[in-house]
């Protein structure tokens, strides 16, 4: 048996995703995709489009096997810790052979000459990236300009002319993640074997949501839903994945921006900017210094961005208000794993995961308290309360909570079970 993990959000579930996961089996030989899920929100800092459940059932209709869900402290984290941490979980589940993640590059032998050398950092690296951070770069604009540097050196070692479009090669959302499951999976000594396809479509960030490939950003659903409503969007994912989210969208809506704005306000007031997740002194002393100006989250954040700070890091450190995470975590990211939908047709792979899990693995929400030690459980908690946050922000209440969710069966001969 075979078993390929996808780290993903599904923000939401399209063509796209189905794409990796039908070529994972077909190219990549998996028997089985598990896809390691963000819960209900996301990397850019803000709500998902759909709650976790939606997109779990998206992405069983859509080709996966088994649905896990990501620690909300990895999902909500910069690029280096969302892999690292997802990374570290993977390894921890005893029975991932391939890390299947999509790029723009496409090219695993360059990606992985890349990752050698941000995990090497050597004195010119880095020498090139203080001083880039120095002149008030961002991270990710010093770190892009020392491996640039690097890459050239290389080449001209060789007497080779510079690879071409460096800035794409390395500025890529995309290849930006692959780089850093590639270093995640070099710096636990992982077993696991990285495996790419060229990303189809749109690029990972267009607003455009052109459909006329077939092949839309997840962003480029989100604003076309915006602009021209739920029926639009149905060309870009694949009819079962987009039944699941019509039932759930036309009756609950998506997040309401207006609540998150209010109860985001609610939380600035109360909370000491100083002891939350990822807010560095200078952006803490700014959202103190500006706090009294909140008018919404969007503008807020940019007001309190700067040259070196990024909008998207301010809406991630703004988002661990919200959600009230500081500094110092309950647990480690790999302590437990929660299951939130599996494919009838993948009972092997549940024996297997069970049988070789280094960590607790969750099927009932009831049963954590029994299963995870002390610090474990304070983490479980920790995700169970954002959850919680996440369905204040909704126009109409889901009902049920966390505790009472079972999670979803896809039976594959029949329709999905809630």
């Amino acid at each position: 048996m075979k078993c390929a993990a996808v780290i993903a959000e599904y923000n939401p579930f399209h063509n796209g995703h189905a794409s990796q996961i039908r070529k994972t089996k077909e190219t990549g030989g998996a028997d089985y995709v598990v896809a390691l899920m963000s819960p209900d929100f996301v990397q850019r800092g803000m709500p998902a489009f759909a709650d976790k459940y939606t997109r779990t059932g998206m992405a069983l209709e859509g080709g996966a096997d088994l649905v896990l869900e990501m620690p909300v402290r990895t999902a909500v984290s910069s690029a280096g810790d969302f892999a690292a941490g997802s990374v570290k979980l993977l390894n921890a589940l005893g029975c991932i052979d391939l890390l299947s993640f999509g790029s723009e590059c496409g090219n695993l032998e360059v990606l992985e000459q890349i990752a050698g050398m941000l995990c090497a950092e050597t004195p010119s690296y880095r020498k090139i990236l203080t001083s880039a951070l120095k002149e008030g770069a961002t991270y990710a604009a010093a770190r892009q300009r020392a491996i640039a540097a690097e890459l050239t050196a290389a080449s001209a070692k060789k007497g080779l002319p510079a690879p071409k479009d460096l800035p794409a090669l390395i500025g890529s959302p995309n290849n930006i993640l692959a780089l850093e499951y590639l270093c995640a999976l070099r710096r636990t000594g992982s077993s696991i074997a990285p495996f790419t396809m060229r990303r189809s479509g749109e690029s990972y960030h267009s607003l455009d949501g052109d459909f006329s490939e077939g092949y839309p950003s997840a962003e480029g659903i989100r604003r076309r839903y915006e602009r021209e409503g739920l029926s639009s969007i149905a060309p870009g994912i694949p009819p079962a994945s987009f039944e699941v989210l019509r039932k759930d969208l036309e009756f609950y809506g998506t997040w309401d921006r207006a609540r998150y704005d209010i109860l985001l306000h609610y939380a600035l007031l109360g909370t000491d900017p100083g002891r939350i997740m990822d807010a560095s002194p200078e952006i803490a002393s700014r959202i103190l210094f500006l706090r009294d100006f909140y008018r919404d989250a969007e503008s807020f954040a940019g007001a309190v961005k700067t040259r070196q700070y990024t909008q998207t890091r301010i809406q991630r450190v703004l988002l661990h208000i919200f959600l009230g995470l500081e500094k110092e975590a309950p647990c480690d990211a790999a302590s437990y794993v929660r299951i939130l939908g599996f494919r009838s047709s993948a009972a092997p792979l549940l024996k297997a995961l069970k049988a070789n899990a280094s960590v607790p693995v969750i099927t009932k929400s009831a049963n954590a308290s029994r299963l995870l030690p002390a610090g474990a459980l304070a983490g479980f908690e920790e995700d169970i309360r954002c959850s919680g946050l996440y369905r204040l922000l909704t126009p109409k209440n889901k009902r049920e909570n966390e505790y009472t969710r079972s999670p979803i069966i896809l039976d594959d001969l029949t329709s999905l079970s809630f």
